[in-house]
This record gives C-alpha cells, sequence and structure tokens, in this order.
C-alpha cells in the first residue's frame, strides 16, 4: 500500500532533524539549495532525458572549474565555452601544465603515456622511470616538426631519413636545405 505525500506549488515544508531516510524515487522540480555536504553512496546520473541542460562544477577561484555544456557535448576544464570534445584553459600570467603522471618510483620500468590516436594511427609520447622520455609514432608513419605550418624537421617512416628545411628525401641519411644569402 503506497504513500504518497503531495507538497504544492505555493506551499512550503521545513524540516529540521539530523536526519532524513527517504526511500524510492524522489522527484524535485524546480531549483534545489542544499546547505550542506551531499553523500550519495550509489551511482549518479545527471541529464538523463538529455535536455539542453548544462553542469558546472564551481571552486574556490574558478567559476568553470568543470563545465558540461549538453548542447554541443563538449566537456571544458576553466571555461564555460569548451571548443572541442574537451578544452582545458587557463588564464593566468605564468606556465599552464597539464600533467599526465605515472607515480611509481619504485620500478625503473614504470611508464606514462599521453596517446594520441586518429583512424587507426597512434602517435605516442612517453617518460620511462629510468630517466628516458620518447616520441613515438606508428611503424612507417612519418614525423614532422612544423613551425606555422612550414616544415623544419622531418623524420622519414620507412627508411628513417632526417630531413632539415626539407620534405624531399633525397635518399641520404641526412639532408640538409640551407638558403645562403
Amino acid at each position: 500500500d503506497a504513500t504518497t505525500l503531495s507538497i504544492g506549488a505555493t506551499d512550503e515544508i521545513d524540516i529540521t532533524a539530523t536526519a532524513l531516510d527517504l526511500n524510492g524515487n524522489v522527484d524535485i522540480s524546480g531549483t534545489t539549495t542544499l546547505n550542506g555536504t551531499l553523500t550519495v553512496n550509489a551511482g549518479a546520473v545527471f541529464n538523463e532525458a538529455s535536455a539542453d541542460v548544462d553542469f558546472r562544477v564551481e571552486g574556490n577561484g574558478e567559476a568553470n572549474l568543470l563545465f558540461v555544456d549538453a548542447s554541443t557535448d563538449r566537456v571544458g576544464i576553466g571555461t564555460n565555452a569548451p571548443s572541442d570534445i574537451i578544452d582545458v584553459q587557463k588564464n593566468q600570467n605564468a606556465t599552464t601544465n597539464f600533467y599526465l603522471q605515472n607515480t611509481d618510483t619504485t620500478d625503473t620500468s614504470s611508464r606514462a603515456y599521453l596517446n594520441i590516436i586518429s583512424g587507426n594511427r597512434t602517435f605516442q609520447l612517453g617518460a620511462i622511470n629510468a630517466d628516458h622520455a620518447y616520441i613515438n609514432a606508428p611503424s612507417g608513419a612519418n614525423l614532422y616538426f612544423q613551425d606555422g605550418g612550414s616544415t623544419n624537421m622531418y623524420l622519414t617512416g620507412d627508411n628513417g631519413h632526417l630531413l632539415l628545411n626539407s620534405t624531399s628525401d633525397t635518399g641520404r641519411q641526412l639532408t640538409v636545405k640551407h638558403d645562403i644569402a
């Protein structure tokens, strides 16, 4: 036998208690303010109905510490207008860092990788605990270093030739193109 408590739009209820236990589904419409800590001991789903409703977490000094833009399906960190699927911004007059960290210092083979994947190709930046860092491109892939769209250094993937200021492989291990004025 179900019991229903209905509170109308103009009704107000004030509950002062150290604990309030509710079992079953609770539907709340409108703005709800909680003064205190919200503890969830199970899963939580936000925006199950796929409405155009954003989600924002505010930090101590950052209004948009985490921002989920429902209309564009994008996530912003430090911005409420993410320009792509994940957009990280920090407006400060100092260096901004992005950390991907493996904190195991006991195993010299501990590694941390940043994998950038396009189609079936993976480009990898890595660090190994034994004081090594590397750039890894897939077998046969070319590796370009560019400045403003101009190729300054080019490593061919199929034969390992290094080209400086050139993209024309001469068949030599090292090709340097330099204009003398």
